[in-house]
């Protein structure tokens, strides 16, 4: 009678259960990464970001529905000049940053920044490898920002310098950018 599906994903590790009618019955998540995660948003309980996913708790039925996945590894969110952000990692240090506005239930990427080596677009954007592919990319760190909307990174939105830090970076409540000793702010951010 009923089929069992899983996702051959890792985000979500997600079993779904359909009964004799092809309609799904139930929905099994996780189970979480070691020591789990997960930030609530701190102006609408109701919303839960772990990992790239996007939950909504009903506090009322006590029940909770998976709202889909952002596209991103964000998982906080950060309001900053009434503006709504979503940042990544959380709140654990990472050699990537990301900063992001919720659109169309989507991550939208705004800036990353970290250490060049561990940058997808190094790798993935032609123009992006062309002018920073011959340096020593794990001496660098570099800062993204789509000044353009178009998400998708062209060289003159990029900035490097010599990586200050210990490689490792995170998202201020400001939208700083932090590393052991070292803080990053931003002059303005493009929404």
């Amino acid at each position: 009678g009923r089929t069992w599906v899983t996702d051959f994903t890792y985000v979500p590790k997600r079993v779904v259960r359909f009964g004799v009618d092809g309609r799904v019955e139930q929905e099994f998540l996780g189970p979480t990464q070691y020591g789990g995660g997960g930030t609530m948003d701190s102006r609408d309980r109701r919303l839960v970001y772990y990992n790239g996913m996007k939950f909504v708790i009903d506090w009322e039925h006590h029940t909770w529905t998976f709202d889909g996945l952002l596209g991103q590894p964000v998982e906080r969110p950060i309001y900053w000049k009434d503006h709504r952000y979503l940042v990544g990692p959380s709140p654990h240090l990472g050699p990537l940053i990301s900063i992001a506005e919720e659109q169309d239930h989507q991550a939208r990427l705004l800036v990353q920044a970290g250490k060049l080596r561990d940058w997808w677009a190094l790798h993935d954007v032609p123009e992006i490898r062309e002018k920073f592919g011959s340096l020593d990319a794990g001496r660098f760190f570099f800062v993204w920002s789509d000044q353009n909307g178009d998400r998708r990174p062209q060289p003159e939105e990029v900035q490097i310098c010599e990586d200050p830090s210990d490689g490792n970076w995170t998202v201020g409540e400001d939208l700083t950018l932090l590393s052991h000793g070292w803080r990053v702010r931003p002059s303005r951010v493009l929404a």
